[in-house]
């Protein structure tokens, strides 16, 4: 008798993969997201990709993230 039990471990979401989730289930689009709050629709693109080498200077990336989240 071991007294442990098997669970499947289920991968916790990225940051861009919420963010993705959060804006498809609105019906929002990547280019009315990015119209919405005056930003480049592909550093939208890079955030949900969780690319963030090609995104702007951190304090800038910090103002899109805090206004895309606002938004979703």
């Amino acid at each position: 008798m071991t007294g442990f039990l098997s669970k499947k471990l289920t991968a916790l979401k990225t940051l861009g993969e919420k963010l993705q989730k959060f804006r498809q289930a609105k019906g929002i689009s990547i280019e009315k997201a990015s119209r919405a709050i005056n930003v480049n629709a592909q550093y939208l693109k890079n955030i949900e990709n969780d690319n963030y080498d090609a995104l702007p200077a951190d304090v800038y990336t910090t103002n899109i993230l805090k206004s895309y989240a606002e938004l979703l």
